[in-house]
């Protein structure tokens, strides 16, 4: 770690599997048919406006959700909270989208990781989501999920390289970010 790009590919878990396939035929078509192709490897992406919701939302997401929209939802915790993620910043997702978009030179299929570059454990995000709220985040603990990888964290070298990509890397400013738009503007549940 940093996990480059070139990294041998072992997909834990059928979501992870697809991601790896979608990437093959991407890099295929580009060798078949001459197409201008990338394939953008996301790490963990969060920020204002991604809800919660769905067995691959993130951890950030899940907790945010239970301080600020409802406490009877039921945060929890898989595994031990030591495992890390490379966390990405949407704003620094849409700078990657735009640079790799309006690039002069052409990608041959290749995959790039788009990134922070850093890594945060889940106790650490837990701790900072307390300072932030104000609140206790009491979590249930579960067993590691399956096929969960324990430790992320990116090589963006290849993305500052290919299109100068430059991600903020505030992750406190970010999550505080994210933190107000759930406090004051995600959209009230159907059924409230």
């Amino acid at each position: 770690m940093p996990t480059p790009e070139g990294h041998p590919c072992q997909p834990q878990s059928p979501y992870a599997l697809e991601k790896y396939h979608g990437e093959q035929w991407c890099n295929m078509f580009a060798s078949l048919y001459g197409l201008d192709v990338v394939s953008l490897r996301y790490f963990n992406v969060f920020g204002p406006h991604s809800l919660f919701g769905g067995a691959y939302s993130t951890v950030l997401s899940a907790w945010l959700y239970h301080l600020y929209v409802d406490p009877s939802y039921r945060p929890f915790l898989e595994g031990d909270g030591s495992q890390t993620r490379d966390f990405c910043f949407v704003d620094n997702a849409v700078q990657a989208n735009i640079r790799a978009g309006t690039r002069t030179e052409r990608f041959d299929g290749e995959a790039i990781n788009v990134a922070q570059g850093l890594s945060h454990s889940l106790l650490d995000c837990k701790i900072l989501l307390e300072d932030i709220s104000g609140k206790r985040l009491e979590l249930d603990q579960r067993p590691p999920r399956i096929g969960d990888v324990k430790h992320t964290l990116a090589d963006i070298s290849m993305a500052k390289s290919e299109f100068a990509y430059s991600p903020s890397t505030d992750f406190e400013e970010q999550v505080s970010r994210t933190a107000e738009w759930y406090k004051s503007s995600y959209p009230t549940p159907p059924d409230a």
